[in-house]
């Protein structure tokens, strides 16, 4: 289905930042972009098999880096979706957003 504006512009920054954050930082191999739609919901999800990091150390932005992962919060909330991290040292990171499809 065809996205609103707001949302389709969300999951697309939400996207670019994390394939950006992903070229710099995770030293991945291989990732991949999913976006599936049910009945229900959209979801968005980024994820790679890079070094991965630990989400929590990451919830406030410190001088040069922390802030990308807090724009996509931003962003989702902005369009009504919800962004989670899943990601641990040595495992890779994925992305996830998920936004209500209520679309007709």
């Amino acid at each position: 289905p065809r996205l609103p504006t707001t949302a389709g512009r969300a999951l697309c920054r939400i996207a670019q930042e994390a394939l950006s954050n992903l070229a710099k930082d995770a030293r991945a191999r291989t990732a991949t972009v999913t976006l599936a739609a049910t009945s229900r919901l959209i979801c968005l999800t980024i994820a790679d098999d890079g070094c991965g990091f630990d989400p929590s150390a990451a919830r406030q932005p410190v001088r040069d880096h922390g802030w990308g992962l807090m724009i996509m919060r931003e962003r989702a909330a902005s369009a009504g979706a919800q962004l989670s991290v899943d990601s641990a040292p040595g495992r890779g990171t994925q992305v996830i957003v998920t936004l209500s499809n209520d679309l007709p």
